[in-house]
């Protein structure tokens, strides 16, 4: 009995009173501190802010785990857990004292939206603002209570540890970031100086996926450095809009990885809940640009019909697509189009609920006002205009949620003849576009022609049957990444061909074929381009330059993030020590080549007949306005100029060129090296 009386009860199992929380100030904690939290994840999760990663989510998610855990161990007198309570308690503070900080501005829209219980998205809304301030004063009260718990034990408690490991996670997820945030406005700089050191920090230490989102407009709202920076600088109307403009995040991005952003997919838009899930606004709508990349927005069906008429030197071609929507919203089509070489287009079709119809020729101002006033009423216009040497936009609207668009462009195009009795063609092929191509996609040709043909493409296969046919299935790789270039087999003794004039049937055009020497050039000047797209490519055309033919002259520019004229008279023999200079150059991101080709004319001789050779990657943005360079091309005489691209992608550049004033275009396939080198062979051979 006496031995029953003396036994010690275990202090877990009598709760004790001074330690234990109040009805009402339970409550309060619990759901301040637990369930306001929690609606405020669960909000975040339906929503699926695009601020706001999965990392973020579970950092937020911790603060009503955290907090329930400890209210849970207060209420039941868990002394056993307290070691763990405060890893967790502090833990909760870190993560909630920083929200607290980003959202306390922003706590006061949070509470009258709770005051004026705006339906269930208002009183949501407001929770999320200032869950992060009601958990931290929360956390602070559990913090309180499970110290004197401890204190009455004689335990130790403590909170730095918990604090201590977010801290250090926290820091290290916000410096990618708050080191792309400072290179991006770095970059940004008008001080060129600024600027190539925003751009090299970026290079190295940068994150392209929230370079990309910049690109998007999707700014950092909630970056916490950045944010009190412009509270501090009382600047509330850019407040948390700490990245570049759009248009320069855009040209940041280019320089900085050496692409397009409209190149890669879109960021994802993390959006879950159907009737929230409309994808990216299209801030390209209607506009002369290309834009950003549309997300479900796809290319679905792609063929290729032409005939070559090898004796008149002509070649027609029918390209038709589908296109197909898989948002909930209507989405306008837009690309960049590559003619064949002097090629034009001849015939525009648009399938509506079925049937064909047949497009009107204007001038570009009509046709274009005409084309916005059929949108702005969303009915059925489809657009094609001149978007530089061989080039045009295509704009087709609108692509109907679930639903496809049909359209065909038709291209008239002459063929390049490399001698009488040979001549070739490149297909048309897309720059740029804002759709999405999906892997395996592959674009359907069937070419006929009287004469044997041949292509650069394995993929397509030649057929004798009442005509010569090459037909197969292009791979979407294959067939943007390079010229698909065909070869044709002509009668050398027909030297004229004629067809008869489409606005008056009494008149005729007439062509007739002749022998030409073309005046040898007695200086060459090569700009390279060092963008990073150049890279894989270089050894072959350092070899070819090391191996140039000799009575020439020759410069060589290199235009990377500034401008080295490598050399401005060097002989053949000094070409091969140049070579070796490219070949050990630094070729990074995107780089302007305005400089360099300026750099070209000055110092260019027009007595040596010379001709100015660019070689170069995509130049998909303006970095540099063109006009001193247009300058030097429209006023310069004698000075022969031939742009070589040997990548897929827009070239500013010459878009911004007028038609009279565009260089010799020359189509590279998938091995440009041998391209080139023909190329050069050919400055002391005749031409026809």
């Amino acid at each position: 009995m006496d031995q029953e009386t003396n036994q010690q009860i275990p202090s877990e199992s009598v709760p004790t009173p001074s330690h234990q929380m109040t009805g009402k100030k339970s409550g309060f904690l619990f759901f301040f501190g637990i369930i306001a939290p929690a609606l405020a994840v669960t909000l975040l999760i339906c929503l699926d802010a695009e601020s706001y990663t999965v990392l973020h989510r579970c950092f937020i998610a911790i603060i009503p785990i955290a907090n329930f855990v400890s209210w849970y161990a207060i209420q039941h007198n868990k002394i056993s857990w307290l070691t763990w309570l405060g890893f967790l308690n502090g833990m909760t503070l870190c993560i909630s004292g920083i929200y607290a900080i980003v959202f306390f501005p922003m706590a006061y829209i949070g509470i009258i939206s709770i005051l004026m219980i705006y339906g269930i998205i208002a009183f949501g809304i407001g929770f999320v603002l200032i869950s992060p301030v009601s958990a931290f004063v929360s956390a602070l009260f559990f913090r309180s209570y499970l110290e004197r718990i401890a204190v009455s034990e004689g335990r130790k408690f403590s909170v730095w540890r918990g604090i201590a490991v977010m801290l250090c996670i926290f820091g290290l997820y916000e410096i990618h970031s708050q080191i792309t945030i400072r290179g991006m406005n770095m970059a940004a700089s008008v001080n060129s100086g600024e600027h190539i050191r925003g751009v090299k920090l970026l290079r190295a230490l940068g994150s392209e996926s929230e370079m990309l989102k910049s690109c998007y407009g999707v700014n950092r709202r909630n970056n916490i450095m950045f944010l009190w920076h412009d509270i501090f600088k009382k600047n509330f109307h850019d407040l948390g809009d700490d990245m570049p403009s759009t248009e320069k995040s855009r040209e940041i991005y280019y320089r900085v990885t050496g692409k397009p952003f409209n190149s890669v997919p879109p960021p994802e838009y993390n959006s879950r809940s159907g009737w929230w899930n409309f994808g990216w606004w299209d801030s390209g709508l209607g506009g002369e640009k290309v834009a950003q990349k549309i997300e479900g927005l796809w290319l679905n069906a792609s063929r290729l019909d032409g005939k070559i008429e090898p004796d008149a030197a002509t070649s027609y071609l029918e390209w038709t697509t589908v296109f197909k929507n898989d948002s909930k919203i209507q989405q306008e089509a837009r690309a960049q189009i590559l003619l064949p070489k002097g090629g034009v287009v001849s015939r525009l079709t648009l399938w509506v609920d079925g049937e064909e119809r047949e497009a009107a020729f204007s001038t570009r101002g009509k046709a274009r006002a005409a084309y916005n006033s059929v949108v702005s009423q969303k009915r059925d216009p489809v657009l094609v205009s001149y978007d530089g040497a061989d080039r045009i936009l295509m704009q087709c609207f609108p692509v109907p949620p679930a639903g496809e668009m049909k359209i065909r462009i038709g291209m008239t195009s002459p063929l390049n003849l490399d001698s009488k009795d040979e001549a070739m063609m490149t297909l048309p092929r897309i720059l740029e576009n804002n759709f999405g191509i999906a892997e395996g996609f592959g674009h359907s040709v069937w070419i006929d022609s009287k004469t044997p043909l041949s292509s650069s493409e394995k993929s397509l296969v030649s057929t004798e049957e009442e005509k010569f046919i090459l037909k197969g299935n292009i791979p979407e790789e294959s067939f943007s990444d390079a010229s698909v270039i065909m070869r044709v087999k002509r009668s050398a003794e027909i030297l004229s061909a004629w067809t008869p004039e489409p606005t008056d049937n009494q008149r005729a055009v007439y062509q007739t074929i002749e022998d030409t020497t073309a005046l040898s050039p007695k200086q060459a000047i090569f700009v390279i381009d060092g963008s990073v797209g150049m890279k894989d490519h270089i050894p072959a055309i350092a070899d070819i330059l090391s191996q140039v033919p000799e009575g020439i002259q020759y410069g060589v520019i290199l235009g990377s993030d500034g401008t080295e004229v490598l050399s401005s008279s060097a002989s053949h023999k000094d070409m091969q020590a140049i070579a070796l200079q490219l070949k050990n150059a630094d070729y990074a991101g995107g780089c302007d080549n305005v400089p360099a080709l300026e750099q070209a004319w000055d110092i260019s001789n027009s007595k040596l007949n010379p001709v100015i050779v660019w070689i170069h990657a995509t130049q998909p943005v303006m970095l540099k306005s063109a006009e001193s360079l247009k300058q030097r091309w429209q006023r310069s005489k004698g000075v022969r100029w031939t742009d070589i691209q040997i990548n897929s992608g827009p070239n500013r550049i010459v878009e911004v060129l007028e038609k009279t004033d565009k260089p010799e275009f020359l189509p590279v396939s998938k091995n440009p090296g041998d391209d080139i080198k023909r190329f050069i062979s050919t400055w002391k051979q005749k031409k026809i």
